[in-house]
């Protein structure tokens, strides 16, 4: 009897033990990542399962490859002979993005926002999981008509319109949730009326899907038509929303790379309807600027001698790993 007491309170001591000891679970969580921190912390390399696919507890990312058939459009492109259909062929990347907390999904600008750099700078000064390319920062920042908040840094307020007739860019505003809002031709009036917290702020556009629907006239603004090339076919790239801390991006290849002839912004928005459950989307600054980063190396072209893979950048939108073990 004495000796089963003994084994009997020996068994409950080492059981206690293990309760006490915390387990290998414990010691790694979701941990948000500060507002202004610039450089994002390493990750395990096992976290990559492939090169098209990333996952650890606060991060998942899925890259698909496609292609897309669009209208024939015009005989001004110069890279292509249309003669032979009346669709023209266009790769593009899908990627999704899972977050588990707002703070993963991040900008980031070169030098303060005085330079602009290449791929290698962004992946070791940044060092994010996914990196796109941002609203052309370092062309629009001396622009009028634009409102740029950077990680809750308000860079420039001047969305008065002047009297050429523009009426105002598309703004996509990121709150503290990680929520997208777009305000359709944005003025100072809308930015004031805006209740929520601003943690980033892009100005460029335009718009192309809002509240599921495609934006019906967007490139009737004479700027989105012209100066940022609505209807020519481009390269392109957008960030979408799809749910709750959940995003797309979509990237479509250019007129510079063989066998692909680039898509008008209208086609373009209708790729990115296709492609699911999009609340909201919004075109960032395209042809030689699109640039999408993993794992530190450009996956946005499988042609790395074009010009589309030298331009540097001002600006980027990331996410990042809040992972801490």
């Amino acid at each position: 009897m004495k000796r089963t007491l003994i084994i009997a309170l020996t068994v409950i001591l080492l059981l206690s033990m293990l309760v006490l000891v915390p387990s290998e679970v414990s010691l790694a969580e979701v941990v948000p990542i500060p507002l202004d921190q610039a450089k994002m912390n390493d990750v395990n390399p096992s976290f990559y399962l492939s090169e098209t696919e990333y996952q650890d507890p606060s991060l998942h990312i899925t890259m698909e490859r496609g292609e897309w058939y669009a209208p024939f459009r015009s005989e001004s492109n110069k890279y292509r002979d249309h003669s032979q259909g009346e669709t023209v062929r266009t790769n593009y990347w899908v990627i999704r993005i899972e977050i588990a907390d707002a703070s993963q999904l991040r900008t980031g600008l070169a030098h303060n926002g005085k330079g602009r750099e290449n791929d290698k700078w962004w992946a070791s000064h940044v060092n994010p999981v996914l990196a796109i390319n941002g609203d052309g920062f370092g062309d629009n920042f001396n622009g009028y008509g634009r409102h740029i908040v950077r990680q809750g840094k308000v860079i420039k307020h001047n969305a008065a319109a002047n009297n050429d007739g523009f009426d105002g860019f598309d703004a996509l505003i990121i709150d503290d949730a990680g929520d997208f809002h777009i305000i359709r031709r944005a003025t100072e009036a809308d930015f004031a009326a805006f209740e929520g917290s601003v943690i980033n702020c892009f100005s460029f556009g335009p718009a192309l899907i809002v509240d599921g629907e495609i934006v019906p006239d967007m490139t009737e603004n004479l700027r989105y038509r012209k100066m940022y090339g609505g209807e020519i076919e481009a390269r392109r790239v957008c960030i979408a929303q799809t749910g709750p801390l959940s995003y797309m991006i979509v990237q479509s290849d250019g007129p510079d790379d063989p066998d692909h002839t680039g898509l008008w912004i209208q086609d373009f928005a209708e790729l990115v309807q296709s492609l699911g459950d999009v609340k909201c989307a919004y075109n960032l600054d395209g042809g030689s600027s699109v640039r999408v980063l993993f794992n530190g190396k450009s996956i946005d072209s499988p042609y790395p001698n074009t010009k589309s893979q030298k331009r540097t950048n001002a600006d980027m939108i990331f996410f990042a790993s809040a992972w801490q073990e």
